[in-house]
């Protein structure tokens, strides 16, 4: 729906402006997701997913003495692989400390590109616009995250960004980083007593660490 301004000129309102925009959020989106990918004894899920989608957004401010295009779009791509694989190791006294030894291997991809053009006069032609300025983006992020427990996690991951526009030229950045992630939980007295008890009935495969 187009949104109309106008302008108070000499006691009368008089039409000032026009703005249209299209918003296509997403245009094309696509999402699918495989559970247990190839059943094993020593893996307990395996899961793949991926997901695209490409966003369009058209904007139209026309001022009748000339009309402003801006235009962005934007694809995004992401695919995951994960596994779950426990481990469990025998302690004395007939005890086991179980390790979670869940990894998740992720790649990322988002390009955007982004353009201004202006017609000096009232047209629907698209060859009468001329862009003045415009804007590109490419990042690509591959990821690795591994639990180690259910409450410590870490994840590795390298970051490669590619930008352009008429200012500021071409430019490349690449960044490696890691993270590491560590839960702590809040028990109030009751649920201390309740967690002494539940840890007392399944010594077997608790861990103070894990």
């Amino acid at each position: 729906m187009p949104k109309i301004t106008y302008k108070d000129y000499q006691g009368e309102l008089t039409l000032e402006k026009v703005d249209f925009t299209k918003n296509f959020s997403p245009l094309i989106s696509l999402t699918m997701k495989i559970n247990d990918i190839e059943r094993t004894k020593k893996i307990n899920e395996e899961d793949f997913s991926f997901t695209t989608r490409f966003n369009n957004l058209l904007t139209i401010y026309n001022t009748f003495d000339q009309i402003h295009r801006k235009v962005t779009q934007e694809f995004t791509f992401g695919a995951s692989y994960r596994t779950d694989t426990d481990i469990r190791i025998k302690l004395p006294k007939k005890k086991f400390l179980e390790l979670k030894n869940d990894m998740v291997f992720r790649l990322d991809l988002t390009y955007s590109e982004s353009y201004d053009a202006y017609a000096y006069t009232l047209t629907n032609d698209i060859d009468n616009f001329a862009e003045t300025s415009f804007s590109k983006n490419l990042n690509f992020k591959p990821s690795m995250t591994y639990d180690f427990s259910k409450f410590v996690s870490g994840e590795v991951y390298l970051t490669h960004i590619i930008t352009e526009s008429n200012t500021q030229g071409k430019k490349t950045e690449t960044c490696f980083g890691f993270d590491v992630i560590i839960l702590f939980e809040s028990m109030d007295s009751n649920s201390n007593s309740r967690n002494r008890n539940n840890r007392n009935n399944s010594r077997t495969n608790y861990s103070p660490y894990f």
